[in-house]
């Protein structure tokens, strides 16, 4: 597995899910996280999507390698983006709220032609 540059991750990233398809290309793990996330914010694929595309390498907090057992091969990359702003589900008088998004991402295949966003919930989250 070719092991890229925080800079190198995001472009692949960003080149499957322009020139890709969800589902082939890059997918969504709905992890309990990832779903509370959605569950409380109204945060489509649509609106995902738009976060990670807005991803850019200051927000790169780290990489890894898997602490899976049974994938301990796969790299992983870590960014946080500040002050998303995102409106809560289920408020009639909601407002707008700034939230910090945990981002956890690796490449599914020796090719780098697969995404697979582990993680997209709140920051604090993990």
């Amino acid at each position: 597995m070719e092991i890229l540059s925080p800079g190198e991750a995001l472009s692949r990233l960003k080149q499957l899910i322009k020139n890709g398809k969800h589902g082939v290309n890059y997918t969504f793990v709905p992890t309990d996280k990832n779903r509370l996330l959605v569950e409380t914010y109204y945060l489509d694929d649509k609106k995902r999507i738009e976060i990670l595309l807005s991803l850019e390498e200051s927000d790169y907090i780290k990489d890894e390698y898997s602490y899976d057992p049974d994938n301990p091969d796969d790299y992983m990359y870590v960014f946080i983006k500040r002050n998303v702003m995102l409106m809560p589900r289920f408020f009639e008088e909601a407002e707008f709220e700034r939230l910090d998004i945990y981002v956890k991402f690796y490449f599914g295949n020796d090719k780098n032609s697969f995404a697979v966003i582990l993680s997209i919930h709140k920051a604090g989250d993990y």
